[in-house]
């Protein structure tokens, strides 16, 4: 009877050992697939999450600036899209694309609106916006302001240096 229940516990213990061998084999394997993707994935993220500067000048003056520094953009995100995010921001919709009416309640007239500028570092001046600000799409390193201008004069002065 012991040599039945020696040879029973060496089948026993040979099968729990085969099977933490599969155990081992299918865990590492598992592994290395979701590193892999993890490591596609988290290049990806890399790639889509920017860093942008964006101010608002409420056209009295660089003292009335108010500046969001090292703001999280995503690939893809408007400018539009960052305002509402960062301001209280009126808008409506036209031929050209949005057109920003008010931002944090300083709205516009008939004689100053709300017009938007992207520092050219190269030239170290302001570019007007060329777009719609929902057609413009941030990239990494903007640095972005929206001026309250008046419109006495076309194109009307870029704000002040940042």
């Amino acid at each position: 009877m012991d040599t039945q229940n020696s040879g029973r516990e060496v089948r026993i213990w040979r099968l729990a050992a085969i099977s933490f061998l599969c155990w081992a084999i299918v865990t590492t394997s598992l592994t290395a697939f979701y590193y892999g993707q993890y490591s596609m994935l988290s290049e990806r993220v890399d790639k889509s999450v920017l860093t942008i500067e964006f101010g608002v000048d409420y056209g009295n003056g660089t003292e009335y600036r108010t500046w969001h520094h090292n703001v999280a953009a995503v690939s893809g995100e408007s400018l539009l899209s960052i305002t509402s995010r960062l301001a209280k921001v009126n808008y409506t919709m036209g031929g050209l694309g949005a057109f920003v009416v008010s931002i944090n309640r300083v709205e516009g007239n008939s004689t100053h609106g709300w017009l938007w500028y992207r520092w050219e570092a190269t030239e170290k001046k302001w570019i007007l916006g060329e777009t719609g600000c929902d057609k413009y799409l941030v990239a990494d390193g903007d640095l972005l302001i929206w001026s309250f201008t008046a419109y006495s004069s076309w194109p009307p002065p870029p704000p002040e240096p940042p």
